[in-house]
């Protein structure tokens, strides 16, 4: 930035041109006011002499700004269960903020946050639903839980990602001006369903002659099964096979 200055020096106009560093409000608070005031010393035949500037004055505008720690996260497993992903968020702005919570997603996944009251990054059943952070004081942190409820029935290998975004409520206020207004910051997860898939067949024995289908001729079935998804079967596995009442 540059300042001119005109000096009348004997009836002579003198254009001076000084150059001025800019005063960065990196991390000083939205609505402190910043004075200025600029000095010049000069000679005048043999006296050094000055002339002081009018003072000048500005107000700190209000920088939306916020992160995530972790910024996303990733799980895999079956369909038909709840996963929680954890994470903080700290109001990176340079005055208190309250940001709204929404979410965008596929067809058969619930998402909403929870406050992680005691940080453990766990879901604990004191721990609240929120759809916003609430006033968050500059550099304050809040943690936070993710659940994603996946539906049953989703196909095996499907991923999806899940987006959390937060948006600044800010408005000016008095000497308070909001330099972007509405700002956003995302996290980001991401779920890949690995699931069993089971293929079960039965066959039977020939029985194109007569003397197979005749009272007292045996019958062997077979049953095949097979898992061709990419997730694991879990526990045990019960297999029954219901005969015919006819058969003995």
């Amino acid at each position: 930035m540059k300042t001119r200055w005109v000096l009348m020096l004997g009836g002579i106009s003198l254009l001076l041109s000084v150059a001025a560093a800019i005063g960065y409000a990196a991390g000083t608070l939205a609505g402190t006011a910043i004075t200025n005031q600029a000095q010049v010393q000069y000679m005048a035949g043999a006296s050094a002499r000055s002339a002081t500037s009018n003072a000048t004055l500005l107000y700190v505008a209000h920088r939306v700004a916020g992160a995530f720690v972790p910024a996303s996260g990733a799980a895999t497993g079956v369909d038909n269960r709840t996963v929680y992903y954890a994470t903080v968020f700290r109001n990176t702005g340079n005055r208190t903020d309250d940001f709204s919570i929404a979410f965008n997603t596929n067809a058969g996944y619930t998402v909403d946050m929870f406050r992680d009251a005691n940080g453990n990054s766990v879901f604990d059943a004191g721990d609240a639903q929120i759809t916003s952070t609430g006033n968050l004081a500059p550099d304050a942190d809040i943690y936070l839980l993710v659940r994603v409820q996946i539906a049953a029935a989703r196909p095996d290998n499907e991923n999806v990602t899940i987006t959390a975004t937060l948006t600044s409520t800010a408005t000016d206020a008095g000497n308070i001006i909001v330099a972007n207004p509405g700002a956003t910051v995302q996290y980001s997860a991401t779920y890949t369903v690995n699931r069993p898939v089971i293929a079960f067949t039965a066959t039977q024995s020939a029985v194109a002659s007569n003397a197979s289908r005749i009272p007292g001729a045996n019958v062997t079935y077979t049953m095949s099964l097979q898992n061709t998804g990419s997730g694991s079967v879990s526990g045990n596995s019960t297999v029954t096979f219901r005969l015919d009442p006819n058969f003995h």
